[in-house]
């Protein structure tokens, strides 16, 4: 029936978004949404794909990610499939957006400005000092790490070799 394939689909991307099996973390939901879209209307998502690779390509994949879901939603109300189709695009915004805005943790003045670029634009651009605070406290001590500070900081000493002597060289043993 057409509620079993709108709760999987659905379910689909709230699993990938928040995998039981990787401590509730994952990733964005796009692509399955992608996918589960495909096995529900192919037509509709294969009209859906042009704007969203071609916004990708040219501007930002969270554009495009934006632009597939309501040409999705339009196209589905135009294809008469509105039932299944377009319920299961907005049912599936829903998880996919919370995870866009799941990584707010630091609550500022700035903080209308930080959820609109997280659901606009998948990043924190213009709150830059935060996204910055943020990858310093992934690095988890910084100053350790071999590849931004040399790997030979705190290696053995590069032993260099002699330089080996000239062919008519003769020793004073064999004289």
């Amino acid at each position: 029936s057409s509620e079993i394939q709108i709760f999987s689909g659905v379910a689909a991307v709230t699993g990938h978004n928040w995998s039981c099996f990787l401590k509730f973390a994952g990733g964005r939901g796009v692509g399955t949404f992608i996918g589960a879209a495909l096995a529900l209307a192919p037509k509709i998502i294969g009209f859906s794909l042009i704007p969203f690779v071609l916004l990708s390509l040219i501007w930002n994949a969270a554009i495009g990610t934006f632009f597939l879901f309501i040409t999705v939603v339009f196209l589905s109300i135009y294809f008469s499939q509105f039932e299944i189709t377009g319920i299961f695009s907005i049912l599936s915004i829903i998880p996919i957006w919370i995870k866009r805005l799941s990584p707010i943790k630091e609550l500022s003045l700035k903080k209308k400005e930080l959820i609109r670029n997280r659901l606009i634009f998948d990043n924190d651009q213009l709150c830059l000092d935060l996204r910055i605070k943020r990858l310093l406290k992934r690095t988890k001590g910084i100053r350790e790490n071999p590849i931004i500070f040399g790997a030979r900081a705190k290696a053995a000493p590069i032993k260099v070799p002699t330089p080996l002597p000239p062919a008519n060289f003769k020793k004073q043993d064999q004289l």
